[in-house]
């Protein structure tokens, strides 16, 4: 069974790859998955990661039928915070030491969206 999936994000113009999205340990039962995005540095500040990340969000409850989408990032990632907010994914709480970085262990936050 697939529970991952995940699309390159490109420029329109140019179709250059900017970045991705992807949806992690779908669960069609229970209508969740966890989201995450990446963007490359030039391409930053565009609102690129919002729109991609909006519009997945929008396929995978409309198409889907998933019910609570997540995002989960580092509290030292205020631009990931600022992208998960703008894409309509509230912060519901800080998980203490919940994800182990390359250097060490991080606060995260955690972020909805529910259909």
């Amino acid at each position: 069974m697939e529970t991952d999936a995940c699309w390159a994000v490109v420029d329109g113009l140019t179709d250059h790859l900017v970045g991705r999205v992807a949806l992690r340990g779908i669960d069609l039962g229970a209508g969740r998955a966890e989201c995450s995005y990446w963007v490359l540095p030039e391409d930053r500040r565009r609102a690129v990661a919002v729109r991609a990340t909006n519009r997945m969000a929008m396929w995978a409850m409309d198409e889907l039928g998933l019910h609570r989408l997540t995002i989960v990032h580092s509290v030292a990632n205020e631009r990931s915070c600022g992208v998960a907010l703008k894409a309509g994914f509230a912060l519901e709480g800080t998980m203490a030491s919940e994800q182990l970085l390359v250097d060490g262990w991080h606060d995260t936050h955690l972020h909805a969206r529910t259909s």
